[in-house]
């Protein structure tokens, strides 16, 4: 048997370090600069090829993929989704590995 006796964890008088009360943190859209994934019109991907593969890559739903696809069709381009820099360029990403022809654009 062992002679050595139970240890009595201490508690700190004071805390190693404090937070002030009146300090809020910066919600995620503050505190990441906005980022657009645009989609660019083309003259080769069919126009239902177009919506399968905005829904299936991004979270869009068969509506707004057909909203962001017409909108590129007619005017040229179109925003897919505004998010921060990283998240934009994994989606241009996997939508050019697609075959769309999208860019990342700073607003």
């Amino acid at each position: 048997m062992s002679s050595h006796s139970p240890v009595t964890p201490t508690v700190p008088k004071e805390p190693r370090f404090v937070i002030p009360k009146d300090r809020s943190r910066p919600s995620s859209k503050e505190a990441l600069p906005p980022w657009v994934v645009m989609l660019h019109d083309d003259e080769v991907n069919e126009m239902g090829f177009v919506c399968e593969v905005l829904c299936a890559v991004t979270a869009l739903n068969l509506p707004t993929a057909f909203t962001v696809m017409l909108k590129a069709h007619r005017h040229g381009e179109s925003v897919v989704t505004r998010t921060h820099r990283e998240y934009g360029e994994l989606l241009a990403e996997r939508l050019i590995d697609e075959g769309l022809c999208v860019s990342l654009r700073k607003l």
